[in-house]
């Protein structure tokens, strides 16, 4: 949580030590490192952490020396919303664990840096081999593992650029190095589930970042001084698989979207423009539009009188964001706790998916105290650090932008339009056959593994089993052919995306749902009831008697047991939390609704 001041070590150590405000204290401590990036700092608060619930196996496989890294990789991560359990593979073993992974045992993802010199020999000509051989070995790797790969390069030892080496203009080791770091960055792009690691950017943002004699010596690259910045690379990276994105920005107006006062300073005189300081709030908007594209919400959260507030979206054409690219709107005098619960309830979303952003200290610390779930910014009064402040929370980090994220505050705008025609007709039925309801069902791919994944990590409501299958599972159930089936909806108003998954699995006489999740997007549209009715179809076809699911019992998943007893599952309480539910697939079980076309595959799937 960014604040603006001085932060005293005590009120550090106590949030640090509260299970109930970890949020806080990430965002505490991570400034509080900042301030004394140092290897005694480090292992001070290394010993402090409180004791992780759950850790996550990641190998760090390296062409030089990187187990020197350990404290403060431990700490980025906790910064970042997660503990590690790591193991090194370093010097001549980096090339061979990426041949063999089962050399690396489970992990759960796999970080590779290596220094330019191990691929480009002195007196080399061009890149190409370097590269060429680079892909063999990612290619080798990706063979036998669907792990998470992180590749970074690091120029060491630093190429000296100096007149008199006889080199042509852009032939030199330079320019060779440069050709091998695009090679890199359009390697990870082209091969699934690879992703570039930028540590050597990190390291040059630390000043004196190379280590000649110790690299010369031991094969150690980083200076102590460069080691927190490559571990939050690598950390925060790896954060993307582990944490969820939050889904939505909260902005206060006044001071945050542009300078000054609206109410008092009326609205031709707020700062707002190409002079310094109406120009960086332009900026500050540019960038939060950016946000809106990659799939996160904007709200406003203001105490104002509406009216001023609109009149500058209508008046000044200096402004970037209008009106409607705000999915909710809290434009009053009441506190902004209860305007942000109030928002949370609009937009059907947990307040653990938003993020607060403030410039008033008053109004950061009574979010803060009130609903410590919520990340909160404190913008301070420099408007040109407003984006910084706001993206150095990790809060809404992100490995892979899917189209379902780019269009997912657009489809928030049509539920708005939906829900204005559901309170104009007097009966649900009626809604739905107005709505045009179309649902897509196909099996799953690797171009919707990613988005898949997204569902069964995130989805609480309704999702049957709990399960949380990584994302190596779900390109191995791709792979195999297994009954795994996605889910796509849209209606009139506009396309809600990908919303659902299927996954089936044949037992005797019986097929059995291994899983099914389903947005809360989609809930109470008919949506489920075809995914039932296409299950039933796909186990008549292939001569099965009944449907059966054995679910898992949430906090926040009642309704699945709720809707499967409506329409006609029988259930039985099994031990841990367990419910075994079954339904005879005869005559009249889980019929098509009436108000959704459904598209599915010509034949139906028949799993063996």
């Amino acid at each position: 949580m960014a604040r603006v001041g001085p932060i005293d070590q005590r009120e550090v150590e106590r949030l640090v030590a509260d299970p109930a405000r970890q949020t806080e204290a990430r965002g505490v401590l991570r400034q509080w490192l900042d301030a004394s990036p140092k290897t005694m700092t480090y292992q001070q608060w290394l010993h402090r952490l409180p004791p992780a619930t759950a850790q996550q196996p990641i190998a760090i496989v390296s062409s030089f020396t990187t187990e020197i890294i350990a404290p403060f990789l431990e700490v980025e991560a906790y910064l970042s919303g997660w503990r590690p359990s790591m193991r090194y593979v370093q010097y001549t073993q980096w090339q061979n664990s990426l041949l063999d992974p089962s050399l690396l045992g489970p992990s759960r993802a796999v970080a590779v840096l290596f220094h330019h010199a191990e691929l480009l020999p002195a007196g080399a000509r061009d890149a190409r081999g370097a590269i060429a051989r680079l892909r063999s070995l990612v290619e080798a790797f990706r063979r036998r593992a669907s792990t998470p790969l992180f590749l970074g390069l690091v120029e060491a030892p630093p190429v000296v650029h100096a007149i008199g080496f006889g080199e042509d203009s852009g032939k030199g080791m330079g320019s060779l190095v440069a050709e091998l770091r695009m090679g890199t960055a359009e390697l990870a792009a082209r091969t699934p589930d690879t992703h570039l690691l930028d540590v050597h950017a990190s390291a040059l943002a630390s000043g004196d970042w190379y280590d000649a004699r110790s690299f010369f010596a031991t094969r150690s690259v980083f200076t102590h001084k460069a080691l927190p910045r490559v571990a939050r690379s690598i950390a925060r990276s790896m954060a993307c698989l582990f944490r969820p994105r939050r889904k939505v920005l909260v902005l206060d107006l006044d001071n945050t979207l542009w300078g000054g006062i609206v109410g008092e300073d009326g609205v031709d005189r707020i700062a707002l423009g190409t002079e310094w300081p109406g120009s960086a709030f332009v900026e500050f908007q540019l960038r939060l539009r950016e946000l809106r594209r990659s799939g996160i919400l904007l709200a406003i959260n203001s105490k104002n009188n509406e009216a001023d507030a609109r009149a500058v979206f209508e008046q000044r054409p200096e402004i970037v964001l209008g009106w409607n690219d705000f999915s909710a709107h809290r434009i009053n005098w009441n506190d902004k706790p209860s305007n942000l619960i109030a928002i949370a309830e609009e937009l059907g979303l947990g307040l653990d998916s938003f993020v607060f952003a403030d410039d008033s200290a008053m109004e950061c610390a009574l979010v803060r105290s009130t609903l410590p779930q919520v990340e909160v910014v404190e913008l301070g009064a420099d408007p040109s650090s407003f984006m910084n402040r706001v993206l150095q929370t990790q809060a809404f980090d992100t490995l892979h932008v899917s189209e379902e994220d780019r269009s997912r505050a657009e489809s928030y705008s049509a539920e708005v339009a939906r829900r204005e025609l559901q309170a104009q007709v007097t009966d649900l039925e009626s809604f739905l056959a107005d709505s045009d309801l179309r649902l897509t069902i196909r099996p799953a791919e690797p171009k919707t593994s990613e988005r898949i994944h997204q569902l069964i990590g995130k989805t609480n409501q309704f999702n049957l089993t709990l399960e949380r299958l990584p994302k190596e599972g779900i390109h191995a159930l791709i792979a195999g052919g297994s009954a795994l089936y996605s889910a796509a909806l849209s209606d009139r108003f506009g396309d809600y995306g990908l919303i659902g998954a299927l996954h089936l699995e044949a037992t005797g006489d019986e097929l059995r749902i291994a899983n099914m999740v389903l947005s809360c997007r989609a809930l109470g549209r008919g949506v489920e009831d075809a995914m039932l009715a296409f299950a039933r179809e796909v186990a008549a076809a292939g001569g099965r008697r009944r449907l059966r699911v054995v679910c898992s019992r949430g906090p926040r998943n009642q309704q699945v047991f709720d809707y499967l007893g409506k329409v006609g599952f029988s259930m039985t309480e099994l031990d841990g939390g367990r419910v075994d539910c079954r339904i005879e697939v005869g005559d009249g079980a889980l019929p098509w609704p009436r108000y959704v076309h459904v598209d599915r595959p010509q034949e139906e799937t028949t799993t063996q």
